[in-house]
């Protein structure tokens, strides 16, 4: 009598080694490899081992079809969830230092300093890192900034400054504001930096409320957007302040920047103003010829992409 082949997945399971390798699968956790980062990974796995089985039993038959089509199952899954445990678990810096040549070159040795009338803006160093963090932890400071103060130890707050200053976003530039006389007073930074439509976000804190209303904020904006439409090939600088910040916007319309809208974000109401590099360089050219100054040569960075 001629014995009809089984068909794959059917009949006599080897259950002991499919139960062994279940096992295996579910004890994984403890060291901690790939397949132990999710429950629908080691399911995977399991499912392979299964079909697996099921093909040696019946001497390999029909194997390219279950087997294949279990392997691409095996290696979606495998892909989706460990992009997806990673961008869960790791910041998005940190990629920065598994592999360095991701870092931004313009950023690498960067040392910026720009003198105005009052402040000195510079590079932000490691010795910034205790009055910053005092300044974030201030809730009225964090108010006036539509946040709220962080909760993080000095000694945490020290360690993810050194991060950023070891390891620079590509899409922000941050500043310290010194006193002429070197005392550091706050920071300013763009960000959200936008190389194909050459623009970026600007935001800046004065953390010593001794130099409020002293103008050294609007000195230190000026200064700023002179280095960003003088070194940089950004087009347009745009801000968020509050409604009730008065005294913010008045600095922001001395150094230049126009209200464009009211925008509601997060539950609080903000003034969007913004500058252009064109209203800017119009602005220079008359305050130069009320000083009696010779005008600046034109910006060679101009005619070319913004990057």
């Amino acid at each position: 009598m001629r014995r009809v082949p089984r068909r794959v997945g059917q009949g006599r399971t080897d259950l002991s080694f499919v139960i062994r390798m279940q096992i295996a699968c579910a004890g994984c956790t403890f060291g901690q490899p790939p397949v132990a980062i999710c429950p629908p990974l080691r399911a995977c796995v399991t499912v392979l081992f299964i079909n697996s089985a099921g093909c040696v039993e019946n001497r390999w038959s029909r194997f390219a079809v279950p087997y294949g089509f279990t392997l691409l199952t095996f290696g979606v899954n495998t892909g989706r969830n460990l992009i997806t445990s990673l961008r869960r678990q790791m910041r998005r810096e940190s990629w920065k230092k598994l592999w360095p040549f991701l870092k931004d070159p313009a950023a690498d040795g960067r040392n910026i300093r720009l003198e105005g009338e009052k402040v000195v803006l510079r590079s932000k160093r490691m010795e910034d890192a205790e009055a910053d963090y005092h300044w974030r932890v201030d809730p009225e400071l964090a108010k006036l900034d539509a946040t709220r103060p962080i909760t993080i130890t000095l000694k945490e707050y020290m360690r993810y400054h050194r991060d950023d200053l070891q390891f620079p976003s590509h899409r922000s530039v941050r500043l310290a504001i010194d006193t002429n006389d070197g005392f550091h007073i706050g920071n300013c930074m763009y960000y959200d930096i936008d190389t194909e439509l050459g623009k970026a976000e600007f935001g800046i804190m004065i953390g010593d409320t001794r130099y409020w209303n002293g103008g050294y904020g609007t000195d230190a904006v000026r200064s700023m957007l002179k280095y960003v439409f003088t070194s940089t090939w950004l087009r347009y600088i745009y801000l968020h302040t509050l409604i009730a910040n008065e005294r913010a916007q008045r600095s922001f319309t001395k150094a230049g920047f126009m209200v464009d809208r009211e925008v509601r974000k997060d539950g609080f109401d903000f003034l969007r103003m913004e500058i252009t590099r064109d209203r800017w360089e119009k602005l220079e050219a008359d305050r130069r010829v009320e000083a009696g100054e010779e005008p600046e040569p034109a910006n060679t960075l101009r005619s070319q992409p913004a990057g």
